[in-house]
This record gives structure tokens, C-alpha cells and sequence, in this order.
């Protein structure tokens, strides 16, 4: 795991456990702990976790790596899903798949001091996508 020497260690600790519970599921309904297209979900879980057990509050954002933002490592951007975690005056980036684009597994690190450039795009198309997936999820469990 990646986490910054600045890293509030709650935080830190929240997001490997995240990323643990994470490739349990995945290894439970797919076989795998691949996360390639599974950021959105990580992240929507990372979030809800870090709301109810930390003091920090969490946002997903994300962005289409193309012409709204997104995740880009050597100025090639990729679409992605990561949580920002904010108290205070103190941000960060928490991203517990980032290993599907070369990074490690889990990143905690200070929005000004990040191992790849992460630039969210439309917060309200994100917020959309968030909630479609909540919806998703409710319904297959109503079913």
C-alpha cells in the first residue's frame, strides 16, 4: 500500500481494509481480485466507509480520462473512479484500485502530492453515476 508520510492513519487503515473486504468480493462473485471496471464500486463502498467511521468526509469523484477530467499517468489519461477525503483543510486522494493502471494497490496521499495526476471531472454526472449504481445494487438485493 501507498501511503503518504502525511496520511492521517485512520484513514489510511480505513482504506486498506476497504481494499482487503474489496478483493474478498470480487474473489467471491467473479473468481478474481482483478479491479480493472470495478473503480466505481470500490469507490462508492471506500466512501460510505469512510463517512460512518471516520471523521473525514468522503466524495467520489472521477472523471472519463478524455475531455472530463480523470486519472492520467504520464499525461495519459484514463477513466476512473477514487474517493477525495477532506476535514479541515487537509484533502486526499484515496484510491483503492489503483493498481489496475500500474499503481499500487491503495493510495493515501495529500491532493498536492499524488504519484499520478488525479483531475475529477463533472461532479454531477459522477454523483449520477454513484446513484445509478446504489439503485443497481438495491434492486438486485430486493430481487
Amino acid at each position: 500500500m501507498d501511503v503518504h508520510h502525511l496520511a492521517p492513519p485512520e484513514l489510511a487503515s480505513l482504506a486498506a481494509s476497504s481494499r482487503e473486504i474489496f478483493e474478498g468480493i470480487l474473489d467471491q462473485s467473479l473468481g478474481h481480485q482483478r479491479t480493472l471496471g470495478t473503480c466505481l464500486y470500490a469507490a462508492v463502498m471506500c466512501a460510505a466507509v469512510i463517512n460512518r467511521f471516520t471523521s473525514f468526509q468522503a466524495a467520489v469523484r472521477g472523471g472519463d480520462g478524455d475531455s472530463d477530467g480523470g486519472l492520467y499517468i504520464d499525461w495519459v489519461g484514463h477513466g476512473h473512479y477514487w474517493v477525495e477525503a477532506t476535514a479541515g483543510d487537509q484533502a486526499f486522494v484515496v484510491d483503492v484500485t489503483a493498481d489496475q493502471f500500474g499503481l499500487p494497490k491503495v493510495v493515501v496521499a495529500p491532493l498536492e502530492d499524488l504519484p499520478a495526476r488525479y483531475i475529477p471531472g463533472d461532479q454531477k454526472a459522477v454523483d449520477e453515476h454513484a446513484a445509478e449504481l446504489m439503485l443497481e445494487i438495491q434492486s438486485e438485493q430486493a430481487g
